[in-house]
């Protein structure tokens, strides 16, 4: 084995590749609990606030809605009274209306 003696002697150990993220189109140097912390939601769920890294607020829905049968000028008339078969469209008959809670 000639020349692995000589190799070995002179192996130089490689650095260690440093944790960066990228948010906003910014890289930044981080630990590596942030850097697990950002991988775990996604670069693209955090944003620059006064220089630092801060999560972005999640939107919140008031306001659920739901679709009710209601009356209507123009809708569906149902064979007995089943919603699930409707037979023709007529003047005051049922339709799909938005209701919000």
């Amino acid at each position: 084995m000639p020349g692995f003696f000589e190799a070995l002697e002179n192996f130089q150990p490689m650095e260690r590749k440093k944790p960066t993220v990228t948010i906003e189109g910014k890289t930044v140097e981080v630990d590596i609990e942030t850097k697990k912390k950002i991988m775990r939601a996604g670069e693209q769920a955090y944003t620059w606030k006064d220089g630092e890294i801060h999560l972005k607020p999640i939107p919140r829905r008031d306001r659920v809605t739901y679709r009710k049968l209601k009356r209507d000028k123009y809708g569906y008339e149902f064979h007995d009274g089943d919603p699930h078969w409707p037979t023709k469209i007529v003047e005051g008959g049922f339709s799909w209306q938005t209701e919000s809670e």
